[in-house]
């Protein structure tokens, strides 16, 4: 089968990962479990943003009275009002020897696992994550990559740590994994936090109708 009619018919992942005794297949997350991670996106962002505010209050002037303002501003949003963000198409990127090197040494992978397409793919989620930044990523390739504005939530489930965590934690809930696993689990394997995250995005696609 291949990767569109998979998606297409939201067949299970062959990606299987294991918690514990808990063996639990990749899967495309259902409309409830996908408007979950939007809630949980937009009071992330509306958290982050309300103290950005309260951390600054004491440089403002009558800064009760903004904070108010901000609080009820924040209240009104959904999804929709939240900002467009930076994403990086696995596809432009360049593969070269030096490239390779610094996501085998950065994400602790031996190089003889790293085929095109894994790198292709790890290298993508380094760059929306900000670990790689656009001039290191010239200076291992000697090309710049193409970039595209995406929703905010479709880039915090694949470039967010807290995103990404609560999206793996939702596909595999269904098995009984605790988000306390998947914390455990990703911050040792943090090339795992990437690929699974990515591999349920791809799989729930169509839902979300992010082509």
């Amino acid at each position: 089968m291949g990767d569109a009619t998979a998606r297409a018919l939201k067949a299970p992942s062959p990606m299987v990962v294991k918690f514990g005794d808990k063996e639990c297949q990749v899967r495309p997350l259902g409309v409830q479990e996908l408007t979950e991670a939007e809630r949980e996106c937009l009071k992330n962002y509306r958290r982050n943003y309300l103290e950005t505010w309260v951390e600054n209050a004491d440089l403002l002037e009558n800064s009760e009275g903004m904070l108010q303002e901000k609080m009820e501003l924040a209240a009104r949003w959904d999804v929709d009002d939240l900002p467009k963000k930076t994403a990086y198409d696995p596809v432009s990127v360049e593969i070269t020897e030096r490239l390779k090197s610094f996501v085998g040494n950065y994400l602790s992978l031996e190089l003889k696992s790293l085929s095109d397409k894994r790198t292709k793919q790890l290298t993508a989620g380094l760059l929306d994550q900000g670990s790689l930044t656009i001039q290191e990523y010239k200076e291992l390739t000697d090309k710049n990559i193409r970039s595209v504005k995406i929703p905010y939530v479709n880039w915090w489930v694949t470039g967010s740590f807290d995103g990404m965590s609560t999206f793996i934690w939702l596909c595999f809930r269904k098995y009984g994994v605790m988000k306390e696993e998947v914390l455990s689990k990703i911050s040792k394997e943090p090339a795992l936090l990437i690929e699974l995250s990515r591999e349920i995005e791809r799989l729930s696609t169509p839902a979300v109708e992010n082509g």
